[in-house]
């Protein structure tokens, strides 16, 4: 379930380029700080995303949610054709719930009993992940703009 965090075609130029200025020469350090600065950026926005899981609501105690929340991963590509951040819930983290998080986001959906043949609807907020992700948006893209002119400034230097 991948929310990317688009961002304007000129600072997604912006990273693409600087990552391959700083790949070729050779600034190891440099670009570790940069990714180590965008993941930063977008922690906050991983965390509303968690804590939004675990606030959903919940008829047998909380695990799926908690296995949710666990699985929020962060994703940072500095190079290729599409740079960028991504939040997102891997399907191997879940396992053979790996719908549930899209399902959920949707609002409602469908199941059977275990044990029966018996199926039920289930509901649950709509958009809680969408519009998490939505809400922490403009915040990410301004700390990444803040990490890319602060790792062109120290590429300058050296």
């Amino acid at each position: 379930m991948p929310v990317d965090v688009t961002i304007d075609p000129k600072i997604a130029g912006e990273l693409k380029a600087l990552a391959r200025k700083l790949k070729a020469g050779d600034q190891v350090n440099l670009r570790r700080e940069l990714t180590k600065g965008l993941r930063a950026g977008v922690k906050p926005v991983a965390a509303a995303l968690k804590a939004r899981a675990l606030g959903l609501p919940s008829h047998t105690g909380g695990t799926l949610r908690a296995a949710i929340a666990k699985a929020v991963t962060i994703q940072v590509r500095t190079g290729g054709k599409s740079p960028g951040i991504r939040l997102r819930i891997p399907n191997a983290k879940m396992g053979d719930r790996a719908a549930l998080p899209r399902l959920m986001n949707r609002g409602t959906w469908r199941h059977p009993v275990f044990g029966s043949d018996t199926w039920v609807e289930q509901t649950s907020e709509t958009n809680w992940w969408d519009d998490t992700a939505k809400a922490g948006r403009s915040s990410v893209v301004t700390e990444i703009r803040h990490v890319l002119d602060d790792i062109e400034r120290k590429s300058r230097i050296r």
